[in-house]
């Protein structure tokens, strides 16, 4: 039992690593991937380079996907204004046209003409009221369409400001900030 006991605390053959075990330990370091079908044998610190790459690609990628939707968004705004010019355009012919219209009223003396002319006035008197309508309506329109031309103006000079402000934080990280965003903005002023 004793020689069993002194065999026992040292150590024979098959107490050695053999090459097998050092090579599945370094065959842990190596992985392989397959990438557009191709297999590919790589290292853990390659495998890692990789895949910071590939989060930086995400990232970079997100924020463009972003700043492609602001654009495209701003070019659909400008768009809507580049309808809208046209619209703008008929409108103010409308005014024009309806105050052409009214000019031979302009200089009439309604008091007279009721005095002269009374049984002719309601009819000159109606005719004018329906080109003042007109005339109304048509400046109206015009308000209108040059209210939308300037709500449409507004909402891109602010695409415009927050494509400019997430520019610029991205080259100045700092501006994220928005106590030294004020700071920036005090000392510029």
């Amino acid at each position: 039992a004793a020689q069993d006991e002194s065999q026992a605390d040292k150590l024979g053959p098959d107490d050695l690593p053999d090459e097998g075990a050092e090579q599945a330990q370094q065959s842990t370091d190596e992985c392989e991937i397959v990438h557009n079908g191709t297999q590919h044998k790589l290292s853990r610190d390659k495998v890692i380079e990789l895949a910071q790459k590939g989060f930086d690609y995400t990232t970079k990628t997100q924020a463009l996907a972003s700043q492609q939707k602001a654009s495209l968004e701003l070019l659909n705004r400008v768009q809507e204004i580049e309808q809208l010019a046209p619209q703008l355009v008929d409108e103010l012919a409308q005014v024009r046209a309806a105050e052409r219209a009214l000019q031979p009223w302009a200089n009439v003396d309604w008091i007279t003409l009721a005095t002269n002319e009374p049984l002719d006035y309601p009819k000159y008197r109606a005719q004018f009221e329906q080109l003042r309508e007109a005339y109304g309506m048509a400046v109206n329109g015009y308000n209108q369409k040059t209210g939308q031309m300037q709500a449409k103006k507004g909402e891109v000079a602010q695409a415009v400001v927050r494509q400019e402000l997430h520019r610029l934080q991205e080259i100045m990280p700092q501006l994220r900030d928005p106590k030294a965003f004020q700071q920036a903005a005090q000392e510029i002023r």
